[in-house]
Order: C-alpha cells, then sequence, then structure tokens
C-alpha cells in the first residue's frame, strides 16, 4: 500500500498530533477496520501507537494507493464502524 503525501494532508495531520507512521503503522495493523465513507472516502480505523486509537479517512487514489484526507487519535466509544 502506498501513500500520497503532500504538504496540506501532512498540515492536517501535524495540527493532530498524528505523523506520516502513524498512519502507515496503523494501517497495516492486525485490528484495522475498513467501512464506507461518503462520496468514494473510506474510513480506516485501527488501534496504533501503543493503546491509542487512530482513525484515518483516506480516499483511494489507485488500486494500491490511498491519499490520507486527515486522521486523529480517538477513544473506544469513538471508534467507528
Amino acid at each position: 500500500m502506498r501513500f500520497l503525501w503532500t504538504s496540506t494532508n501532512r498540515a492536517k495531520l501535524a495540527a493532530h498530533g498524528v505523523t506520516t507512521r502513524d498512519i502507515e503503522e496503523a494501517m497495516t495493523a492486525a485490528d484495522m477496520r475498513i467501512g464506507p465513507g461518503a462520496d468514494h472516502v473510506r474510513l480506516y480505523l485501527s488501534g496504533t501507537v501503543g493503546a491509542r486509537m487512530l482513525q484515518v479517512i483516506a480516499s483511494p487514489t489507485a488500486p494500491d494507493e490511498l491519499y490520507v484526507v486527515t486522521a486523529y487519535f480517538t477513544n473506544q466509544r469513538r471508534r467507528r464502524p
């Protein structure tokens, strides 16, 4: 899986205290869940960085490539899907 990183999505991640490494770790975690989103956007979810939950909003740009829109750490109650 490749990730499309731009200055825009890197800035959004930084605003939430998330790194590109956090995203890459989350997307390969054994407990990753994938849920539907609106307008061809997918909601990816995983536990990462110890016990912290990371919610990732991403859009596929190619068969094996994702554009990460944003991501943020969340708690178990807010975990979807």
